[in-house]
């Protein structure tokens, strides 16, 4: 990519901002040192790994904690013989490699792609890292307590000091020694201890002056005593720095021969964090990958009621194949920030390029620079800041003259500098290229100027460029209404409130409005009427009549979004009918299961009565038909309960289907017990990964079930049906104790444990979930306040079990 347009449209910004995200600083300098990609291959393994990695925020799991330090130099001094590096850099080499690892560790469990497997191919140095923390912390602390000779040699320092302090204390102590003091507390001179004296009563105590205070009112005096000890201590010192050294030069001869093996883990670690940095950053922003341009077009969806210009935006579908272009939908540029106002940029087809009109300030520009970012931030594999279903070419290059170019130190003027851009732009420009021009042709002669755009504009059409410009110039609205491979588009503005809209209007050129927005800035009326008749009739008619059509525009805007109205309201008073008719399934479905468990207590308390009859009956030689009547009443109540049974299957089955087309979104429900649940993401090996309550689970295909006709996009909100294996005699307990389960596991039992004490009437009961690091507290926490069943819930007094105890009421 040309270096000049991306300093036109401020790339710099969008890389600084991806570099926020980087865990190192070689990681943030090298995605500075990367290219926009113009190898599509190489684009495509570095964006789909990037995707890879946003999933894991997307699926709201995070990366293990890394702190990667600077080891760029430390690894640069290794390669030079002979130097020797100081604990704080051995600390650093061992904290990046155990940062490094864990990293490595978590990719390989959580990702397969290629690119980034290919990154963690490195061999774990796990022998090297424990060796060298044997002497040395991460924090570049020396481990005294785990190096002998040193421990030693701090003994003995510690043993001369108290020495050192007990003569000391002699002086301090002593209440005529104390008085010739500047200050009771010794110091330290040329690393020696010293006593601060007053300067009036030098010589009251033997020994060597080291130098006085700035203002001479202080000698600082080392007693003869303590000659000896202070000599020891130096001694020791320097006895001690001399094992360090011996220390650091082994550990950095035991780090250089690994240094090719570490120096391939830093450029792969480096090169991943740049990955992890687009991923986050495309995360934070709401980034998508757009999908691929390529094929033949045809359309249908898109009217031609202007000739072959279409009349309204072109719908943002890519069923139908296109040869190249844009089709961005919703786009926002980043650099607004929140201000950003999202707009379709669309270039498919027969149209090649886009002639955007419009008044000033209405937002051609930033249109133009939005389109081009789009590109850039795709090919730098972060992907682009628009909604699902936009779609983008790969170019190899995109060219840009955009705003003022006038070159004061080149002596250019405006006009000279926009034609020595362009003449660079067509030179480069192939059928792979992206072209923004901004106002060809102004800074001269009016038809001059639009003459030359005109031939600019041929020459780009020649070459099968995709390009947009924008323009104020009546000649070329003309020149592209004339054109098939252009499409006149306008920003829309509301003439009477005077305020730019920020929409594309496709098939329509826009007006300026400038003798409009002079009136509105204050101009004298007679300047402003003037200025009028200056512009002629015809211009006047050919103004009047692109209103007029605006107008008709907004009039089908207004009725489309008021059709749009109605259906949601249809689409509203459906699910209101499909919440009342499951309602009244539920009720239906609760008096059965309540009739199933009269006829069991029934059938359980009469089997052992009527047997009795039977034995009775046989005893007494009753008849055959007496006897056969006997068994036919038995019979008869247990097919009861087989029908009750069988209907109330086929009541779930009415409205549950296993075999519907499922996808993120689908409203499910799972396992046997038909809990309700939601898709998220279709993984491999026909499996799901589903959100039901506050968890996320990962399910396959045979024990998912979908509700019959009910698609991601005409979703019914439905009850949730309360189900509970009456084959199961479990009783809701006083206290749950999930202390030591897996999530999973632990909710498991709540869900449970909630089912069972509404069915037995239960008002409270408590949850024991114990202190820990709080994890099963919150996933309790979050469960329960999800549940419409519960009226609250709170944690226990300290007696009770405090923090380590929720009591939950119904």
């Amino acid at each position: 990519m040309v270096a000049h347009t991306l300093e036109i449209l401020e790339f710099n910004k969008i890389v600084q901002s991806i570099s926020e995200y980087a865990i190192s600083e070689a990681g943030k300098q090298l995605l500075f040192e990367q290219k926009v990609e113009t190898d599509e291959k190489k684009w495509k393994e570095k964006i789909d790994a990037v995707f890879e990695i946003k999933k894991i925020f997307d699926d709201s799991l995070y990366l293990p904690e890394l702190s990667l330090p600077d080891i760029n130099s430390i690894i640069k001094k290794v390669f030079i013989d002979g130097t020797v590096l100081d604990a704080f850099e051995v600390g650093a080499v061992i904290a990046y490699l155990q940062f490094a690892f864990k990293l490595q560790k978590f990719l390989l469990q959580n990702i397969k792609n290629s690119l980034i497997q290919n990154n963690l191919d490195f061999p774990e140095e796990t022998q090297l890292v424990k060796h060298l923390s044997k002497f040395i912390s991460p924090a570049g602390v020396i481990r005294e307590e785990n190096i002998k000779i040193l421990s030693d040699i701090k003994s003995k320092i510690s043993r001369v000091n108290k020495t050192i302090d007990n003569i000391i204390g002699k002086y301090t102590n002593d209440p005529l020694y104390s008085s010739y003091m500047q200050d009771t507390n010794p110091t330290l001179r040329d690393n020696r201890v010293v006593i601060p004296l007053k300067e009036n009563f030098k010589g009251k105590i033997k020994g060597i002056i080291h130098g006085s205070s700035a203002r001479g009112m202080t000698l600082f005096v080392e007693p003869v005593e303590l000659f000896e000890y202070n000599n020891e201590v130096t001694e020791l010192e320097e006895q001690y720095k001399i094992e360090i050294h011996k220390i650091l030069r082994e550990l950095t001869a035991q780090i250089r021969e690994k240094k090719e093996e570490i120096n391939n883990i830093f450029y792969k670690i480096s090169f991943l964090d740049t990955i992890i940095a687009r991923a986050y950053f495309a995360f934070k922003n709401n980034c998508i990958l757009p999908e691929r341009i390529k094929g033949t077009l045809h359309d249908p969806l898109i009217p031609h009621s202007l000739g072959h210009e279409r009349a309204s935006t072109p719908r943002l579908s890519l069923h139908s194949e296109i040869t190249k272009g844009l089709m961005l939908k919703n786009a926002r540029h980043f650099l607004l920030g929140k201000k950003a106002v999202p707009i379709d940029i669309i270039i498919t087809g027969d149209t090649k390029a886009l002639l955007i009109s419009g008044p000033n300030t209405g937002g051609k520009t930033v249109s133009l620079k939005t389109a081009g970012l789009a590109v850039l931030m795709n090919q730098f594999s972060v992907g682009i800041i628009a909604d699902e279903g936009s779609g983008l070419s790969f170019y190899n290059n995109v060219l840009a003259d955009i705003g003022d170019e006038q070159s004061i130190t080149s002596s250019l003027s405006t006009f000279s500098a926009h034609m020595k851009n362009i003449s660079e732009i067509i030179s480069l420009s192939t059928e792979n290229t992206l072209v923004l021009l901004d106002e060809p042709g102004t800074g001269t002669d009016p038809d001059e100027g639009a003459a030359l755009a005109m031939a600019i504009f041929d020459t780009l059409l020649g070459r099968n460029v995709n390009f947009l410009a924008t323009t104020h110039q009546a000649t070329l609205k003309n020149y592209a209404a004339e054109k098939e491979d252009i499409m006149n588009v306008s920003v829309a503005y509301n003439s009477e409130t005077y305020k730019t809209e920020y929409k594309i209007l496709y098939g329509l050129p826009g007006e300026s409005f400038g003798i409009d927005i002079a009136e509105k800035n204050n101009l004298e009326n007679s300047v402003i009427e003037k200025a009028r008749k200056y512009v002629g009739s015809e211009k006047v008619n050919i103004n009047k009549l692109i209103k007029e059509i605006g107008l008709k525009q907004q009039e089908l805007a207004n009725k489309e979004a008021e059709i749009k109205e109605k259906e949601k309201s249809v689409i509203e008073a459906r699910r209101e009918i499909g919440l009342k008719e499951l309602s009244l399934r539920q009720k239906e479905y609760e008096i059965r299961n309540a009739e199933k468990r009269s006829l069991n207590i029934f059938l359980k308390e009469s089997r052992q009565k009527i047997e009795n009859i039977i034995r009775k009956v046989i005893e007494e030689k009753a008849s055959e038909e007496a006897k056969k009547d006997a068994r036919d009443f038995i019979q008869e109540i247990e097919n009861q309960i087989e029908e009750s049974d069988s209907k109330i299957e086929n009541d779930i089955q009415e409205y549950i289907k296993s075999d519907e087309k499922i996808e993120p979104g689908t409203e499910i429900y799972i396992g046997e017990n038909k809990q309700r649940g939601e898709v998220i993401r279709v993984l491999k090996n026909n499996k799901y990964l589903v959100s039901t309550g506050s968890l996320k689970v990962e399910v396959g295909r045979n024990e998912i079930f979908v509700i019959k006709g009910r698609s991601k996009k005409d979703k019914v909100i439905r009850p949730e049906v309360l189900r509970h294996d009456l084959n199961k005699s479990e009783k809701p307990l006083f206290e749950l104790d999930l202390r030591g389960l897996r999530a999973e596991e632990a909710i498991s039992r709540l869900e449970t444990q909630l089912d069972s004490a509404l069915i037995n009437g239960f008002s409270t009961f408590s949850v024991i979930h114990g202190h820990g690091e709080g994890v099963l507290r919150n996933l309790v926490a979050e469960y329960l306040a999800a549940s419409p069943a519960v009226k609250k819930f709170y944690h226990a007094h300290p007696e009770s079990g405090g923090f380590g105890k929720t009591v939950v009421e119904l």
